[in-house]
């Protein structure tokens, strides 16, 4: 019980979105995808600020992934200031899921998520598309453990 209200609080607090909002975004390479529940999701920018914590998370979430986990990075380039860089970056770099990368260019869903600009978060959505697990904190084996459990 307590790990719950202290949930609710966080939820509260941060204000993440309660149900998955729809988007389609696209890859590195244009490729569109939709969200689709249930998933892990990693929101972070290209930043020099966000680069530690988005590559903490990858590395964590993706050695605790289940199979057939879906896992979704992604990246809001509205908030770098080295766009053309980064882009160029994450289609010589990314050889595909997982995670399945995906490009917010105006910034618009990472805000329907309830997420700041500055931060890096994973919110994990139940096939309903309701949020069941949120962490704003450092990546560690244990964090990344405890999202995929709560990946259903």
């Amino acid at each position: 019980m307590v790990a719950l209200s202290v949930f609710a609080t966080a939820q509260a607090a941060y204000g993440y979105a309660a149900k998955m909002p729809s988007a389609t975004l696209a890859d590195p390479r244009g490729v569109k995808h939709s969200l689709k529940a249930p998933m892990v999701i990693l929101i972070t920018a290209p930043t020099y600020h966000a680069e530690h914590p988005q590559e903490s998370w990858d590395n964590a979430l993706e050695k605790a992934m289940p199979k057939g986990g879906n896992f979704v990075m992604l990246e809001d380039m509205s908030v770098s200031h080295f766009k053309g860089i980064a882009k160029k970056d994450m289609k010589k770099d990314w050889k595909g899921p997982p995670p399945l990368l995906l490009i917010d260019e105006t910034g618009n869903t990472r805000k329907a998520f309830g997420v700041g600009g500055d931060e890096t978060v994973v919110l994990v959505y139940d096939k309903g598309g309701k949020l069941v697990h949120s962490n704003a904190g450092g990546a560690c084996a244990a964090a990344a453990q405890a999202a995929w459990a709560k990946y259903k």
